[in-house]
C-alpha cells in the first residue's frame, strides 16, 4: 500500500435497499461525532434491551449528520431511511472508518518498522 492510500483512502460501497451507497471516510470536523455515534451504537449492540434503542433514537441528529457526510445518501434518501436500515449503515460506516484507521496505523507501523531495521 502506497502512502497515498492511506491520504486518501478509497470509498467502499453497500447495497442500501437496493441502491448502491458509497461510504466516506470521516473528515476530522466530524471525528467527534463519529466516536459518539459509535459508543452509542456499541452500546446497543452489548446490550439489545428496548430502552438501549430508546436511548439510541435519542441521537437521530448524529445519525442525520453522520450520514449525510460519510455517504452519497442525499437528503431525501436519509429522511427516508427505515430506523433499522439507518442504524445498519451507521453500523457500515463505523466498521469502514475503523479499516481506514486500521490501514493507517499498519502503514505507519511497517514505516516505523523498516527505519529500525535499517538503522542496524
Amino acid at each position: 500500500m502506497s502512502d497515498l492510500e492511506v491520504l486518501f483512502p478509497k470509498q467502499q460501497e453497500v447495497l442500501v435497499l437496493g441502491r448502491r451507497v458509497r461510504i466516506k471516510p470521516v473528515t476530522l470536523e466530524h471525528f467527534e461525532e463519529l466516536s459518539e455515534m459509535g459508543a452509542a451504537a456499541f452500546a446497543v449492540l452489548a446490550d439489545p434491551a428496548p430502552l438501549k434503542y430508546f436511548e439510541f433514537s435519542k441521537k437521530t441528529k448524529l445519525v442525520r449528520l453522520i450520514l449525510a457526510t460519510c455517504t452519497t445518501l442525499n437528503w431525501w434518501q436519509r429522511r427516508r431511511l427505515p430506523a433499522a436500515v439507518a442504524f445498519e449503515l451507521v453500523l457500515h460506516v463505523l466498521r469502514v472508518n475503523a479499516d481506514f484507521f486500521d490501514q493507517a496505523l499498519l502503514a505507519q507501523a511497517n514505516q516505523l518498522v523498516g527505519a529500525i531495521q535499517s538503522k542496524r
